[in-house]
C-alpha cells in the first residue's frame, strides 16, 4: 500500500519551535508530506531544511494555505491569531502550538505531545551546550 502524501504548512519556520518541528516532522512517518515553510516577510527568503530537503521560508500571505492539509502554528502567538481561521476555510487542520486559540471551538487538532517533544529537545540541546 503506498504512503499518503500530505501538504503540511509550518507557520513560524524561522522560529526555534518552527525549526525543531520542521526536523522533527521530516524523521517521522510524516517525512515523505511536501513541507511548505512560512514566516513574516522579514524571514522569507531564508534558506533551511525540511526533512532531507533544503528549503526556502515562504513569505505568509493567505493564498499560502491552499491545498494545505494540516498548518502547525509554531512561531509569534499574534500570527496565528490573525491566520488561523484563512487556514481553517483553506480546509487545513490547525495544530497550534503557540497556546494562542486556546478556548476557540473551532479548533480540533491539538498536539501537547509535539510541545513536549520540541521542550525536551531544547532542554537536551542546552545541557550538551554547558
Amino acid at each position: 500500500m503506498a504512503e499518503q502524501m500530505y501538504r503540511i504548512g509550518i507557520v513560524g519556520a524561522s522560529s526555534l519551535a518552527g525549526k525543531e518541528l520542521s526536523e522533527e516532522l521530516g524523521e517521522s512517518s510524516l517525512g515523505t508530506s511536501d513541507f511548505v515553510l512560512l514566516d513574516e516577510e522579514e524571514a522569507a527568503g531564508q534558506v533551511t531544511a525540511a526533512g532531507d530537503e533544503v528549503a526556502f521560508i515562504q513569505r505568509l500571505e493567505a493564498s499560502s494555505f491552499e491545498r494545505m492539509d494540516f498548518v502547525f502554528f509554531a512561531g509569534d502567538a499574534a500570527v496565528t491569531k490573525k491566520h488561523w481561521q484563512t487556514a481553517r476555510r483553506a480546509g487545513a487542520s490547525i495544530v497550534d502550538l503557540t497556546y494562542a486559540l486556546d478556548g476557540e471551538k473551532d479548533v480540533l487538532v491539538r498536539a501537547p505531545w509535539v510541545t513536549e517533544v520540541l521542550a525536551d529537545k531544547s532542554a537536551l540541546a542546552s545541557r550538551s551546550r554547558i
